[in-house]
């Protein structure tokens, strides 16, 4: 605010100047937030970050926190959290095949076995979305049966021919 006055004249008293200069350099921090984000966050992988800070305006202490909240907003966008331990997808995957010898596990199978817990939280979840997926199929074949019968009335109705 102060750096402000030098330069301009400005009543620092004033409560929306205050509030306006507040503002602005609100705006322009979160500018300067987002650029940083999108150069070193965006488009990379977890290993590839940078530990330390690759500005001097900023502190290593302060690049830390911006990573934690990167990473906390992240870990909160997480729905369905994986249950395959140190396994890797692919190798979990091939356990559940090999647990379905008869038949080849659906998507809906794999999706269970990686992301439902032992306390079966989730698999409640799973379930309602399971009958969501049904009552959609369902609407969808009644809606194909309706446009085969429309098809067929309307065929019926192009090769009659009056006497």
């Amino acid at each position: 605010m102060n750096k402000l006055a030098v330069q301009f004249y400005i009543n620092t008293t004033s409560p929306p100047i205050i509030k306006a200069c507040t503002d602005m350099l609100k705006s322009g921090q979160r500018q300067m937030r987002y650029k940083l984000k999108k150069k070193y966050f965006y488009d990379m992988l977890a290993n590839e970050v940078a530990t330390k800070s690759p500005m001097d305006t900023m502190t290593n202490f302060k690049w830390k926190e911006l990573k934690c909240t990167t990473n906390q907003r992240n870990h909160g966008e997480v729905r369905f959290h994986q249950r395959t331990g140190s396994r890797s997808y692919t190798a979990q995957a091939h356990v559940v095949r090999e647990k379905h010898v008869e038949q080849e596990p659906t998507a809906m199978d794999i999706f269970k076995n990686f992301h439902c817990s032992k306390k079966g939280l989730i698999r409640v979840r799973v379930e309602t979305q399971e009958t969501t997926r049904k009552a959609q199929l369902e609407e969808l074949n009644a809606l194909k049966n309706t446009t085969k019968k429309l098809r067929s009335l309307i065929s019926s109705l192009i090769n009659f021919s009056p006497n």
